[in-house]
């Protein structure tokens, strides 16, 4: 599908109505944005709904060391 939009002040971009139900994309809803080969490529980005914890280095070793002991 292609759709031709104009670059408001800003930078903004107006993603129309038509791709944003088909791809399920509601305000607020974070995108990301890169640049490849001359393109710049939109994709929405998908947060969990629950917390999530994050590991330390030294926890991580540490599960790497077990899983190498018990191979």
């Amino acid at each position: 599908m292609e759709i031709y939009t104009q670059i408001q002040s800003k930078g903004l971009v107006t993603i129309p109505a038509k791709i944003r139900r088909n791809l399920d994309i509601q305000p607020s809803d974070l995108v990301k944005i890169s640049e490849r080969d001359g393109r710049i490529i939109l994709e929405p980005v998908r947060v969990l709904s629950y917390p999530t914890r994050k590991y330390t280095a030294a926890e991580v070793n540490e599960f790497l060391s077990l899983d190498k002991d018990e191979a």
